[in-house]
């Protein structure tokens, strides 16, 4: 019983990584159309990432991704923002 459950745990735990490193592929390939960042807001508005996969796949992968708070330009006002940047490009 255990070996069976084990054995299911492992072919499901390499299906999810596969997806998630598939996902992370996907927003690259957004990102790097972007000049390399993109808001987390325009990334669930307009790619279908929502800011929590964000946050996982940037915890998951550091190595690609830095999430950033980023503070308005003066004179603009409005919220603070997070962006998502490529790792290399990062500032």
């Amino acid at each position: 019983m255990r070996w069976c459950a084990r054995s299911a745990f492992q072919i499901t735990n390499a299906a999810r990584m596969q997806k998630r490193a598939s996902r992370a592929d996907e927003l690259q390939t957004v990102l790097a159309r972007n000049s390399g960042e993109e808001t987390l807001r325009n990334l669930d508005k307009s790619h279908g990432f929502t800011a929590d996969e964000i946050h996982a796949l940037a915890g998951q992968f550091p190595e690609r991704f830095t999430v950033e708070r980023v503070e308005n330009q003066a004179g603009k006002g409005g919220r603070p923002s997070e962006v998502l940047r490529l790792a290399n490009l990062a500032p």
